[in-house]
């Protein structure tokens, strides 16, 4: 069993050239091999990720005539 490849991203951030190629290079591998990959370290606080999931689960919570309000027209919307 292949594991989930962990990607260091502040390099990419903070780093040089060759270490922000080095970081893509690592996310391109990781997405031909396997097709998943976590990024650690992106430079976004613990509390806007936990505030993200919360919202989103208030969301998924929502009826689905409420959802749908919402829903793209076409694909222009994105």
């Amino acid at each position: 069993m292949t594991s989930l490849p962990i990607i260091d991203f502040s390099p990419f951030i903070n780093g040089t050239e060759q270490e922000q190629k080095k970081v893509a290079a690592a996310m391109r591998e990781a997405s031909e091999t396997i097709g998943f990959f976590m990024l650690k370290n992106i430079g976004i606080s613990p509390d806007a990720v936990t505030d993200t999931f919360e919202t989103s689960k208030k969301f998924f919570n929502l009826p689905v005539e409420e959802k749908q309000a919402l829903a793209w027209e076409h694909a222009e919307s994105n």
